[in-house]
């Protein structure tokens, strides 16, 4: 018979195992279609800035729209990391060295994660910095109308957090593509928390 303290042990780590599964065989999947989707949607398109002085209290709604959009996609990012990380980390056996090839490649693989977790923070904090350069710089060109380069400013602002967004959603597809792509290639090691040298990870 189980005490409770075994059955605390092992509920976190037989939850974290099956939702790591479906992690990787149905969430992962259906989030890198989404992005694909969302990338060629009009919004996350090249979008072509109309020639001439923008109109200022407007010019900045595309980027507003597309952060809005991204906010979620980052969030979403974190907490697949934090599940991917706590389901590798409990593929790792207690009191293998290291240096045995399948552990090493599995903490790497945790370092990447954090990494990506720790870029996602700072993406975060990206947004209100746009915020106020940009406001500093809009009203820069309305006090000067006739000054044609504080006008065009606020236009490459926009250019490049478009530019910026765009290329977040395309990090976040590809950090989920090389999630799919380690845990496919090496579902049997994972679920049996293999760490042998033999064959090592892909």
């Amino acid at each position: 018979m189980s005490s409770m303290s075994e059955n605390a042990i092992t509920y976190p780590k037989a939850l974290v195992a099956k939702l790591g599964t479906q992690l990787i065989a149905k969430d992962l999947p259906k989030e890198i279609v989404e992005l694909n989707e969302l990338l060629d949607s009009p919004m996350f398109k090249e979008v072509e800035q109309e020639q001439g002085t923008p109109v200022l209290p407007s010019a900045g709604k595309a980027v507003c729209e597309m952060m809005e959009v991204v906010k979620p996609i980052l969030r979403t990012l974190i907490a697949n990391a934090n599940l991917f990380n706590l389901w590798v980390s409990s593929m790792i056996p207690e009191g293998v060295s290291g240096d045995s090839l399948g552990v090493s490649i599995q903490k790497h693989l945790q370092e990447e994660i954090v990494k990506v977790q720790s870029e996602a923070d700072a993406y975060f904090e990206t947004f209100p910095k746009y915020f106020e350069t940009r406001a500093k710089a809009a009203r820069i060109a309305s006090e000067y109308p006739h000054v044609e380069e504080c006008g065009q400013l606020v236009v490459e602002m926009d250019q490049i957090n478009i530019l910026f967004l765009q290329n977040i959603v395309r990090e976040v597809r590809n950090f989920y593509s090389l999630l799919h792509d380690f845990g496919t290639k090496n579902w049997d090691k994972l679920q049996s928390g293999q760490s042998s040298n033999t064959n090592g990870y892909h």
